[in-house]
């Protein structure tokens, strides 16, 4: 038995009408209250002409031909700025005026059947179009496997053609409830944006039509609309359609004039970092430049700060070099790593910018909606990384996304030229340190006094906070001090007492470099590690003194907290030992 009830009306909450509705419409038509009769342009004598129907051609040329006017209008903004927001409101709203047609053949048709499916499949399709196009002007669009999900409107549209034995409406339900739900999800989103570029007033109106929209589709499962509320619904329902096509294309015209305000202030931003690093010879002046440039950009005052990547014994760390009002889960604290989920480190491991909401995985910023991580590239490696904070309704367009890359290409570059410019000034502050601890030594017969200009220099070049001299009796088989700045007498007389004792004696004796990185946590001597906690020392390096095969002595400088020696550093440290 072929399912004998109809599908919902000719409102937009249905499929169209079938041969039972056609003739209830008719009949109905007739008996309308004389003013609806005459404000539809509907005669309503009993007679049974084509004078009863004559308001319904008229009805679906006229909204037939305003809604082909804006599908022209959608297609030709979308082949002038080849927005693909654009071209998929576009084709949504071709594919609703296919079906706006469908049901005036179903109306009109000997075997509505046919119209019915081409109806059904065009009203969950269209509003899965609109949504996918509007996920795309927000600037996320949907992934190309999605698609997919357009095409089960169409697929269960085929049970018209199936014998049922429920009503047709039944049968329907999931398209509804389909086409119902990808409409809520539109206006959810259009609430989002518009309240972010009008303001609430706004975002209400043009969400809360759309809303209405949904609700009349899925409303029509519950309610049984009869005519005269029939004829109302339709031009209600297709006044709405009308509505929101011509605000769609005012949403894009708004969104076309933001998006020249932000090119314009791209371009500015590229400039402005472009001049900076040709003012700005230190990286952290250039950071600062950077964040500054970057707020005014992403129109934010705050919640960024910018990192430089540090290589320690095959970890990596981060260095805060510069920040505007943040205090993200990333920023070392007592020499503590940053944890391994962190957004930034996902940036500089991967090479490219990372954005992630709050409750997703990786998204590590307490209390953020929105964590934005630039990477910071050179030639080979990534130098650094700016991390952000953006309130929940700033969307960051395709666009924008590209310029803070360029951005952080940029940036990258005149860090590494920078750094190559500190690199090189910390190599004639050394040649200069040596040179002036040469002339010292040249010039002067104290050992103090020779000593002291040693330990200058190293305090200047390598940040040294004390520097002591021991030295190495070959018959006495003991040391002594033969210099001493800033070590009480205390830990010097340990020192001597203990040398040749301690597991830890290489700190005073033997011919290679050593460099303890912590004394008060060195294992296997826990003499020493008592008498640098009492000291208040942390990092040590031991430089031995020589003379052909002959050990004199040992040269060691002391840091008050944990420092780490490049190879440049220790370089220099030999070529002053060599010196000594």
């Amino acid at each position: 038995m072929a399912a004998s009830g109809s599908v919902p009306g000719a409102h937009e909450g249905g499929g169209g009408l079938g041969g039972g509705p056609l003739h209830r419409l008719r009949g109905c038509i007739a008996g309308l209250p004389r003013g609806v009769g005459r404000l539809a342009g509907v005669s309503t004598t009993s007679g049974a002409g084509s004078g009863d129907m004559n308001w319904l051609p008229a009805f679906f040329i006229t909204s037939t031909i305003s809604l082909l006017i804006l599908v022209v209008a959608y297609l030709y903004m979308w082949r002038g700025g080849r927005q693909p927001s654009m071209g998929l409101w576009g084709v949504g709203w071709s594919v609703y005026t296919l079906r706006f047609l469908t049901m005036a053949g179903e109306i009109l048709a000997a075997d509505p059947l046919p119209w019915r499916f081409v109806s059904l499949a065009a009203l969950g399709l269209s509003g899965f179009l609109l949504w996918a196009g509007t996920r795309s002007f927000i600037g996320r669009p949907l992934p190309a496997r999605t698609y997919a999900w357009g095409l089960l409107p169409p697929v269960w549209a085929l049970v018209v053609f199936v014998p049922l034995p429920v009503d047709i409406r039944i049968a329907a339900a999931p398209i509804f409830l389909y086409s119902g739900m990808v409409d809520f999800l539109t206006a959810l989103i259009l609430f989002r944006y518009t309240r972010a570029v009008g303001g609430r007033r706004s975002a209400w109106g043009l969400s809360l039509a759309y809303g209405i929209w949904a609700a009349l589709k899925v409303g029509r499962l519950l309610v049984s609309i009869e005519v005269p509320y029939l004829v109302i619904g339709l031009l209600v329902v297709n006044g709405l359609a009308l509505g929101l096509a011509f605000a769609l294309i005012g949403l894009s015209l708004v969104e076309a004039e933001r998006n020249a305000r932000r090119r314009a202030d791209r371009l500015n931003a590229l400039a402005a970092l472009t001049g900076a690093a040709g003012r700005f010879l230190s990286p952290s002046e250039l950071l600062t430049a950077a964040l500054e440039e970057l707020g005014r950009l992403l129109e934010v005052e705050g919640g960024m700060a910018a990192f430089l990547v540090e290589e320690e014994e095959g970890r990596q760390g981060l260095r805060p070099v510069a920040t505007r009002g943040f205090s993200p889960a990333c920023w070392p604290r007592d020499g503590a790593l940053p944890p391994p989920g962190c957004l930034c480190l996902r940036a500089i491991a991967e090479g490219r910018l990372i954005r992630l909401e709050q409750g997703k995985d990786g998204a590590r910023v307490s209390g953020c909606d929105v964590g934005l991580a630039i990477p910071l590239p050179a030639r080979d490696r990534v130098l650094g990384v700016i991390g952000a904070v953006l309130p929940p309704e700033r969307w960051l367009s395709e666009g924008e996304q590209r310029t803070l890359m360029t951005l952080g290409q940029q940036l990258g570059t005149a860090l590494e030229n920078a750094g190559l410019v500190e690199a090189m000034g910390r190599e004639v502050r050394r040649l200069q340190a040596l040179t002036d601890a040469s002339r010292r030594m040249i010039a002067g017969l104290d050992l103090g006094a020779v000593m002291q200009g040693i330990a200058t220099a190293a305090r200047e070049t390598l940040g040294v906070d004390r520097a002591a001299l021991y030295l190495y009796g070959a018959e006495t088989k003991r040391i002594e001090v033969g210099y001493a700045e800033g070590l009480s007498q205390d830990y010097l007389d340990f020192i001597v007492d203990n040398a040749y004792y301690l597991p830890g004696r290489d700190v005073v004796g033997g011919a290679e470099m050593i460099w303890i990185e912590d004394a008060q946590h060195a294992p296997g001597d826990p003499a020493l590690q008592a008498a640098s906690r009492k000291e208040g020392v942390h990092s040590v390096l031991v430089l031995p003194l020589c003379h052909r095969d002959r050990l004199l002595g040992t040269l060691v400088f002391y840091h008050d907290l944990v420092r780490a020696y490049g190879s440049e550093d220790r370089q220099f440290c030999r070529a002053l030992a060599d010196q000594a």
